[in-house]
């Protein structure tokens, strides 16, 4: 295989890793996917194949190349500004008494609970399932499992990033997301299914959806 076969390769898997994320293609790390392919290759499997498999939205292929592009860099009330603001604008984001936020590409949820813990505290410190709501969304389900324990080691706290409102208990040396956050407020999801994904999920034509 020649170097210029490789690269364009690259190049396709480029182009398919921004329609398997959502990413734009300027956006992707390209040395990201390179790893990928060379993965593939060193495992044993044919460039042509892989190239097929890319064209059909293979699922073991796009969880590959999504888990090697996402950023999991995260922490509690990274960024603390954004949630200052978040703060001083729940009262005016309700509509009828119903707040919704949407954390996207949450990776292990250290963010997207700290944005329901400023919701809780700026809405008086109450939890209201049927009132309030953070979707965490992010494509590597792995990550998502951790957000959904709400269980961080130490390094989830950092000193740049002080805690703004009550989120977590430090319990066993481990930091544990409060019982209260806990409480139907949260609903995690693995983000952007293929069309193949949506195809598989899809019921067979007589069946019942």
């Amino acid at each position: 295989m020649t170097d210029k076969a490789f690269e364009s390769a690259v190049d396709a898997l480029l182009t398919a890793a921004s329609s398997w994320s959502g990413f734009q293609p300027e956006s992707l790390a390209r040395e990201a996917v390179r790893r990928c392919l060379a993965h593939e290759l060193a495992a044993g499997a044919a460039l042509t194949d892989i190239i097929k498999r890319m064209r059909e939205s293979e699922p073991s292929l796009v969880q590959l190349v999504r888990e090697a592009i996402g950023v999991r860099e995260t922490y509690l009330f990274r960024h603390p500004e954004h949630f200052e603001l978040v703060a001083s604008r729940v009262a005016a984001l309700a509509a009828d008494g119903v707040i919704r936020a949407w954390s996207a590409g949450c990776a292990t949820g250290e963010e997207a609970w700290s944005l329901a813990a400023t919701i809780v505290a700026a809405s008086g410190g109450k939890v209201v399932s049927s009132q309030q709501l953070v979707l965490g969304t992010d494509n590597h389900a792995p990550a998502l499992e951790q957000a959904r324990a709400g269980i961080y080691r130490a390094s989830s706290q950092r000193a740049s990033a002080p805690l703004l409102h009550p989120v977590v208990t430090s319990t066993g040396g481990k930091l544990v997301v409060e019982a209260k956050l806990r409480a139907d407020l949260m609903t995690w999801l693995t983000a952007l299914k293929t069309g193949a994904e949506r195809r598989s999920a899809e019921p067979a034509p007589g069946q019942p959806a």
